[in-house]
């Protein structure tokens, strides 16, 4: 016979036991998969509206800017093409038409009065010598610097703090990119090289600096 006090004990007992059984179920280990499906082209927006070509391209591309020719350029004639009795003493016009920034250095020949005619650079030299090896036939060069594309529309009038600046036959021009890609251009005689041109309007030099 079941006693009032073996019901007392037996009922938290199992109690107990039926909460243990409940708290081991709840927090039993389970089994967790995800699955990662991969995006399909079309649910990219905009990729479809792209050629191939345009989505094989790397992002600079697009920053690599065409320089056209512009129409101030037909006025530009070659050394050989410039009428024989033109002043050629003249301002200096550059345009960088690069997207290097560049650094435009002059070496100026001394002023001799006579700019009808082209000098012999050859023959305006001296042989070096002992005695003459201090001289040269220049004068101390002076560079300006140039951001990418500056001036590459109509071109900026070089000139110095105290004076402007006009050059003449056999003054030497050189130009370097400043960036350490080491392009460079030139050097340039004036009247002897295709570059600068002259300009048969304004009468004036140009250098126009494109993409080496």
């Amino acid at each position: 016979m079941v006693t009032k006090d073996f019901k007392l004990w037996v009922y938290p007992a199992m109690a107990g036991v039926i909460g243990l059984a409940l708290l081991a179920w709840v927090f039993r280990p389970f089994d967790l998969s995800i699955q990662i499906e991969p995006v399909q082209p079309d649910a990219i927006p905009g990729l479809d509206d792209a050629s191939p070509t345009e989505r094989s391209l790397p992002p600079l591309a697009s920053d690599m800017n065409v320089f056209p020719a512009t129409a101030d350029d037909q006025f530009l004639v070659p050394p050989d093409s410039i009428p024989a009795n033109a002043d050629l003493r003249g301002h200096l016009r550059v345009s960088n038409r690069s997207i290097y920034p560049v650094r435009v250095a002059l070496l100026s020949r001394p002023s001799d009065g006579d700019m009808g005619t082209i000098p012999d650079l050859e023959a305006s030299i001296p042989e070096t010598s002992p005695t003459t090896a201090s001289s040269t036939p220049f004068v101390e060069p002076v560079h300006w610097d140039f951001a990418p594309a500056e001036g590459s529309a109509r071109g900026l009038m070089l000139s110095l703090p105290d004076h402007e600046l006009s050059i003449q036959p056999g003054d030497i021009v050189v130009a370097f990119a400043q960036d350490g890609s080491r392009h460079y251009w030139g050097p340039f005689v004036v009247g002897q090289t295709p570059m600068p041109a002259w300009h048969t309007q304004d009468e004036e030099w140009h250098l126009v600096l494109t993409e080496p």
